[in-house]
């Protein structure tokens, strides 16, 4: 038998899909985290990779498309760039984490 290594890709999810209580008000949006107790007050780049989130986990590349065209733009290196800091910050709040698949 053959065996190969290969490395797991990593998604990002959210643990407990109605985690979340989103309130938005024109360009902003506040998330209560019903785990936690804190509230954040989210971009609409944040709020669109939490809403991406609740529906299913996914590489940071889907999640750079599907935000993208959210916003009717191209998923570019700088707007990848600009997701791949939302995801960590996110992360570091511990509203989202990575695991492998």
């Amino acid at each position: 038998m053959l065996f190969t290594a290969h490395t797991p890709i990593l998604v990002w999810e959210i643990e407990g899909k109605a985690r979340f209580l989103l309130r938005h008000w024109a360009d902003e949006c506040a998330v209560y985290d019903n785990v936690t107790g804190d509230t954040h007050l989210l971009e609409p780049v944040g709020v669109e990779v939490l809403l991406a989130l609740q529906q299913a986990p996914a590489s940071a590349d889907l999640l750079c498309k599907r935000v993208a065209s959210r916003f009717e733009t191209e998923p570019n290196a700088e707007f990848s760039s600009m997701l791949e800091a939302v995801l960590i910050d996110f992360e570091r709040l511990a509203l989202i984490r990575r695991t492998p698949q």
